[in-house]
Order: C-alpha cells, then structure tokens, then sequence
C-alpha cells in the first residue's frame, strides 16, 4: 500500500503543475474576454475620435452595409484637390480560433486613427462592410468579415459608398492591414485614383495565405497597376513583416520607380502608425500615371 501510496502521490505531483497551467490560461482567457471593450464601447470610441476631428456623417445608403465619414474643409479650393479615403483593416473578424465575432468593428481602429490626424483639406473614413453597427444589419451575415472579407462585393459596397461624396473627384486610397487588398481593387474600378498608400498592407491574399500557411479565402485577385504606391510596413510586424510587404509590392506595382517602401523600425501590425504627407505626397504626385 505505501508504494501504491507514494505512486499515486508521485502522479498527483506531476499532473498539478499541468492541471495549474490549464486552470491560468482558462482564467486569463476569460479575464482577455471580460476586459475586451463591447460592440457598443468600440463604436463611441470611434465616433467620438471622428466627432472631434471633424467628421460628420455621410448619408449613406444602409442596403450598402457601409458607413462612411468625412471632412471637408476644401469648400473654396481647386475642385483638383484630391481626396483622402481611409480603408479601415479586417477589425475583430474572430473571436477565436475558428469561430467568428459577433461584430466585427476593431477594438484599434488604427485607419480611423490616421484619418484623424491627416492634414489634407478633404479626408474621408470608410469602416469595412458591417462595422460601426449596432446591432447588426439583418443582412449582416459572419461571411462579410471572414472568408468573403475581400470578395469583389465587398469592393462594390465601398465604391457606391463613396460615390455619395467623391463621385468623379480625384482620390488616394489609404489602405490599413487588409484595407489595402480593398483600396487596391478600388483603384481599378475607380478611373479618378492618383496613389494607393498602403499601412502593414495585405495587397495579395494569396501570398499571404502562403507565407502563414492559411486556408485562403474568396478573395478577388488584385490586379497589377502602374499606379504609384507608397507602402509602410514594421519591422516588428510578424503578421505583414516586411519581407511579405516587399514581395506583394513588387507583384501588385508593376512600375519600378513608381513604388516606395518603408520601413518603420519601432512599428508592429498595429502601429505606432505616421504617414509623412510633406515625402508622401510628392512621390505620388511625380509618378501619377493613368492606369
């Protein structure tokens, strides 16, 4: 009996630390659950930041799924003056592991955050499909913002969205993490875009999926374009490090001088972000070509 004693003492002592570390993690789970921000407290956070900015509302067709925001303070300007539409990233696609959010709006809307601090006399925020509502749409389905997050449809919502505020003005798409494949099948259906700007930029969903060794998605092909392109990635970014950046860019850009990486060296996915217009802006300018 002692040996059995001392054997199921010796078992007790080797599984405690294993049946520790499960109980930690199930609680830190929960405590990374019950200190995530609701759907509500991600949506006043973020038109609170875009109230005082600036921002008012655009009128927006709710079939679209879509909500846009924009700046206008060019009322008297050239009506040259280009556009700046911010294109929000993927935001709280996943709950976990395989099983989808109830809402998607970001907890750090890093485009919305760069759109408040652009300087250009005409800025413009739009939230990817089905984000910033609450409750969801009827027609809001998981799909939007999982495996259809970059189908040709989504594109097409964000297009007629924009088309209520900039419907033939020259524009610059800026891009955020997965906003960028969307800017970059924007700039392709609208015949006015003069630069693509792209932040920890997803601009080939099929590179992507290879490099993490992911299911790919229903994603449309983005087309190459000899549009300039300005790309910023971090050199602490593990979702887009800048060695995917570099090889999607090179695919997507086809004029050689006409792309420009950079590397932030402090940045991972989710910032800290700046984007430089005073060096942006110029590039653009000088290689803007019809595409």
């Amino acid at each position: 009996m002692k040996n059995a004693s001392s054997s199921t003492s010796a078992a007790w002592a080797v599984r405690l630390p294993f049946r520790l570390v499960w109980l930690v993690s199930v609680l830190l789970s929960l405590a990374a659950c019950a200190t995530q921000p609701g759907a509500d407290a991600r949506i006043q956070a973020g038109h609170t930041a875009l109230h005082k900015a600036g921002f008012i509302r655009a009128d927006i067709d709710p079939a679209l799924l879509t909500q846009a925001w924009v700046r206008n303070t060019a009322r008297t300007a050239e009506p040259e003056t280009p556009w700046h539409i911010y294109i929000e990233g993927d935001g709280l696609a996943w709950q976990s592991r395989g099983r989808p959010s109830a809402n998607p709006t970001p907890i750090t809307p890093v485009a919305l955050h760069l759109a408040t601090q652009d300087p250009s006399p005409r800025v413009a925020y739009l939230g990817r499909p089905c984000q910033f509502f609450a409750p969801l749409p009827g027609r809001c389905h998981h799909a939007d913002w999982t495996q259809d997050r970059y189908a040709p449809r989504q594109a097409e919502r964000l297009l007629q969205a924009m088309q209520v505020f900039s419907p033939e003005s020259p524009v610059i798409f800026i891009g955020y993490s997965g906003g960028a494949h969307l800017a970059v099948q924007l700039s392709a259906r609208y015949p006015h875009t003069e630069g693509i700007v792209t932040v920890a930029g997803n601009l080939d969903n099929d590179e992507f999926s290879r490099f993490h060794r992911i299911a790919q998605h229903n994603a449309a092909e983005t087309s190459p374009t000899s549009l300039p392109i300005w790309s910023l990635s971090g050199k602490r970014d593990d979702i887009i490090p800048p060695a995917l950046a570099e090889r999607m860019l090179q695919r997507v850009a086809t004029n050689p001088s006409c792309r420009y990486h950079e590397i932030d060296e402090l940045a991972e996915h989710s910032g800290p972000w700046q984007l430089e217009w005073e060096r942006i802006l110029p590039h653009l300018e000088q290689c803007s070509t019809p595409h």
